[in-house]
C-alpha cells in the first residue's frame, strides 16, 4: 500500500492515499498520519501528542511495522525516539518558536509558565513551581488536577497566588565550621600509655 519512506527530503503533507483511505474511514494508526491526519514525512518537525510536551525533533524514517512508525530525532539533545505516527503533531518552526516559556519568581519561589503546544491543551498554559519539585501546580482544593489557564497571564496570577499563600524566607547563608582534630601520630598531641 505505502512503501517506507527512506529520502530525508522535507516534503510538505498533502491530500495522497493515505488522506483518501482516512476519510473512507480507516484507522489512523493504520495509516502514516498524525494526530490531526496529516500525512507524516520524512523532514517534518513533530512532538508527541501530549501536552507536556515543549521540545520537537525531525522525522528522519517512517516505515511499517503493523502499524505506522516514525523515528523522531530530538533537536535539543539528539536522542531518537521511535512512535507510532497518529501519536504524533507535526508542527511548524514558528509554532515552536513562539511556544511560551517564560521563568517566574515571586515571594521567593520560582517557576516557569508553559504553554503546551500538542494534546487536547494546546494553547493553553500551565505553570510549574521548583518548592514542588518541578511538576505542575494544581488546580486549587484538588490534589492531582493540573491547573490550566486559558493564558500566560492567568498562568503567572496562579504562580503569585500559589507564592503569596506560603512565602519563602531565604535563610542566611550557611557557614562553614572547621574543627582541628588532632592526630593521633601527631607527638605534641599524643598520650602516653605508661602516663595513662
Amino acid at each position: 500500500m505505502f512503501p517506507a519512506c527512506t529520502a530525508f527530503e522535507p516534503v510538505t503533507p498533502d491530500t495522497d492515499e493515505a488522506q483518501s483511505l482516512l476519510q473512507s474511514g480507516a484507522e489512523p494508526w493504520k495509516l502514516p498520519v498524525d494526530a490531526t491526519g496529516r500525512t507524516v514525512r520524512v523532514g517534518h518537525l513533530a512532538v508527541q501528542d501530549f501536552f507536556e510536551q515543549t521540545d520537537s525533533g525531525r522525522v528522519t524514517k517512517v516505515f511499517k511495522r503493523g502499524g505506522w512508525f516514525a523515528e523522531v530525532v530530538s533537536e535539543n539533545d539528539g536522542h531518537v525516539l521511535t512512535e507510532h505516527c497518529n501519536r504524533l503533531r507535526l508542527v511548524t518552526r514558528a509554532q515552536m518558536d513562539a511556544l511560551v516559556r517564560v521563568d517566574v519568581e515571586a515571594y521567593g519561589h520560582r517557576g516557569r509558565v508553559i504553554e503546551a503546544i500538542a494534546g487536547g491543551r494546546a494553547g493553553q498554559f500551565r505553570t510549574v513551581c521548583k518548592c514542588n519539585g518541578g511538576f505542575e501546580l494544581s488546580e486549587p482544593g484538588r490534589s492531582r488536577a493540573i491547573a490550566w489557564r486559558p493564558s500566560e497571564e492567568a498562568a503567572r496570577d496562579l504562580f503569585t497566588d500559589h507564592a503569596a499563600a506560603a512565602p519563602l524566607q531565604h535563610s542566611p547563608a550557611p557557614q562553614v565550621v572547621v574543627l582541628l582534630m588532632p592526630r593521633p601520630s601527631d607527638p605534641a598531641t599524643a598520650v602516653d600509655p605508661a602516663a595513662a
